[in-house]
This record gives C-alpha cells, sequence and structure tokens, in this order.
C-alpha cells in the first residue's frame, strides 16, 4: 500500500437582515463595511443594553468548522475594548464601521468566506442573537465573484435523515438560477436571489449545484452533504495500537484515541480529501477509541 497523508476530522456535536444590515451588500476584503444591529430584534436580550460590543472574527481556509473563528480582534475575556464598541444610534440600533482587511489582518491568502459576529454586553454576560439562537454571518465575495452559496454556512455539512437543509444562493445580477441536487432540478428563480429549503432523506453523500444564467454567461458551483448512517459500535482487533498499524502491503488499520468526540472522518488522496461516508471511522464499545481498516 502506498503511504499517504491521513487528516482525521473529529467532531463533538444569514442572518435575519433586519436583525443586522451591512453595506456594501456584496464585501471583498478590501471594503470598508457598516454593520448595523437592532437590538430589539432576534433573541431581543440586549435590547435595553446602551452600550453594546460586537464579537466577530472570520471563517478561513483555516477554520475548521463554522465555530472555528479566525482573527479574532478581542477575545471574549478580553473585556470592553474601544475597537469592538458599537455607536449607538439610538431606537435600540447600534452600528460599528471597520476596513476589512486590516480589523481583521488578513490577506487575499486567507481566503475568508463569512465576518462573524455575535454582540454582548460590556462584561460579556449577556449575547445578542438572531431569533433562533444562532450567530450572524456575513458572506464576502471576491471582487470577481458573480454569485455564491451564502448557506448553509456550517461545513463539514453533516444531517441525520430527515433534517432540514437551508440553501440560499445570491447574486450580483439578475438571471435565472438553477438549483439541482444529485443531478436533479429542484429549485429554480429568476431574480439575484434563490432561497429553498428541503429535508434531508438520501442517505450517504449527496451534491448540491447551481447554474446561473446572466448576460449570456452560465456560472456553476456545487457543494456536498453527507446524510448519516448512524455509528457503527464495534472494538478494534486486539491486535492494533493506537496510529498507523500496516497489516499487509494493501491494508492499514487505522486507530486514534478520541474519547470526546460524536464520531470521526478520515480524509486523504484516497477520498480526493472530502468527507465520505465510506471513510467514517468504527467506535469502539467504551466510546474512548475510533479505528477503520482501510485497503488500497
Amino acid at each position: 500500500m502506498n503511504r499517504f497523508l491521513i487528516l482525521f476530522f473529529l467532531f463533538a456535536n444569514f442572518t435575519n437582515a433586519q436583525v443586522i444590515s451591512w453595506s456594501p451588500s456584496f464585501p471583498s476584503i478590501d471594503d470598508s463595511i457598516t454593520i448595523t444591529y437592532d437590538a430589539s430584534l432576534g433573541n431581543g436580550s440586549l435590547v435595553n443594553t446602551n452600550f453594546i460590543y460586537a464579537h466577530t472574527g472570520v471563517i478561513s481556509k483555516f477554520s475548521s468548522s463554522e465555530s472555528d473563528w479566525m482573527n479574532t480582534p478581542i477575545e471574549w475575556h478580553e473585556g470592553a475594548d474601544s475597537i469592538i464598541l458599537m455607536n449607538n444610534l439610538g431606537n435600540f440600533k447600534h452600528q460599528i464601521k471597520l476596513k476589512i482587511r486590516d480589523y481583521y489582518n488578513v490577506t487575499n491568502n486567507d481566503n475568508v468566506k463569512y465576518l462573524c459576529f455575535v454582540f454582548r454586553d460590556e462584561l460579556g454576560n449577556i449575547s445578542g442573537l438572531d431569533t433562533d439562537g444562532s450567530e450572524f454571518f456575513i458572506p464576502i465575495f471576491e471582487d470577481a465573484e458573480v454569485i455564491k452559496f451564502i448557506k448553509p454556512v456550517e461545513f463539514p455539512l453533516i444531517k441525520d435523515q430527515g433534517e432540514n437543509i437551508n440553501v440560499k444562493i445570491r447574486s450580483k445580477s439578475v438571471g435565472m438560477i438553477n438549483l439541482f441536487r444529485n443531478g436533479q432540478l429542484i429549485a429554480q428563480n429568476y431574480s439575484d436571489t434563490l432561497s429553498h429549503n428541503f429535508s434531508a432523506q438520501n442517505l450517504g453523500k449527496n451534491y448540491l449545484h447551481y447554474e446561473f444564467q446572466s448576460s449570456g454567461i452560465t456560472y456553476t458551483d456545487s457543494i456536498y452533504y453527507i446524510v448519516e448512517n448512524g455509528q457503527v459500535i464495534q472494538d478494534p482487533p486486539n491486535y492494533v495500537k493506537n496510529g498507523i498499524n500496516y497489516i499487509n502491503e494493501s491494508t492499514v488499520i487505522l486507530v486514534l484515541e478520541a474519547p470526546y468526540k460524536d464520531f470521526v472522518y478520515v480524509i486523504s488522496d484516497l477520498n480526493n480529501w472530502e468527507l465520505d461516508p465510506q471513510f467514517k471511522m468504527n467506535k469502539s464499545i467504551n466510546g474512548e477509541k475510533y479505528w477503520i481498516e482501510i485497503n488500497n
């Protein structure tokens, strides 16, 4: 078997424009952006707060999930720094203006996908969130980017059968947007936006892609999601140890100690560095180890 580089993905189990708004509508990292938060909307927890602070960061190529914010100017525990203090406009509205590249100290190579926000009081005891308790994400567009998926934000996208998936596509111009699931057309809209909700049913790996036609040009992009088929609970063979166990020229058994994770996938050149249900690791009976036999 060829020796191959292995990464482990470990897992522990756009927001309402009325709650926050921003200008410009399609920001790039070279833009200055103005973000306005209405504390009377969303979860409404900061409605009577005069001094509101923006806890913020970015989702970039270095993020392992939508919760892994990078380049956070001020950490939550660092208190009420003036650079995250929002301007109180009155009527429950608060605003912050920033130069994206400088404020977050990011470059084009960081591949910034979203600006992320949670609003808080001075002590960090109260959080301003969306109506459903979620954080706020502002999509970042590259200068040449015309259209993109802006929902779902979470990645990798792993769902249980029957869970809802909310898809939103946004473009800088009006045109025909076609959304496909596993090659079948499931939604269509002539506009600059397409939103579609559906229930995840087909087990395994599924693909979503759009085709956008505007001014005689067609743009396309794709994402994938996985519908979980349950966790295999089984102890590894008693002759293997933690790490890579070379069984023969074509077989290895990988064993990972990860007692606090819900499930683990292996990604490598064997699966094009993408999550694949065939590379989901088995979980030991005591829940402390994950293992998989890989044949090549």
